[in-house]
């Protein structure tokens, strides 16, 4: 979905281009074109110089440097990051039934796997 769809959906200010397709989320140092992060600690405002997700959830106020060559980066505005990244997930979180699969073992561990790296972003972050 398009990114301002995203913004619509959670409620927050978009600034930048709406136009990127987002096709899911990840934590700042991970995240890749076409995902969406989120930054609400200070210990992590290093790595919004060089993340290469097309847009970061971040409390208004905050500026957003990029380093020199990094690609552009629109910003989702919001009250509480932490949260509105959690709602981010469930925009795009499938289970794995909802994948295609031969079986499904792959989609589970997969989903598994995608879903303990939220986790850990959420929980541990």
């Amino acid at each position: 979905m398009k990114l301002s769809e995203v913004a619509q959906k959670l409620g927050c200010r978009l600034e930048g281009s709406g136009e990127p397709e987002i096709v899911g989320v990840a934590g700042i140092e991970q995240a890749q074109a076409g995902e969406i992060t989120f930054l609400a600690n200070r210990r992590y405002f290093p790595l919004l110089k060089t993340t290469r997700a097309s847009a970061v959830l971040l409390q208004a106020g905050i500026a957003i440097q990029r380093a020199p060559g990094a690609p552009e980066i629109s910003a989702l505005r919001s009250e509480n990051p932490y949260m509105d990244f959690a709602r981010a997930i469930e925009l795009f979180y499938q289970s794995p039934r909802a994948r295609d699969s031969r079986d499904g073992s792959d989609c589970k561990k997969r989903s598994h796997r995608r879903w303990r790296a939220y986790r850990t972003v959420l929980f541990c972050g």
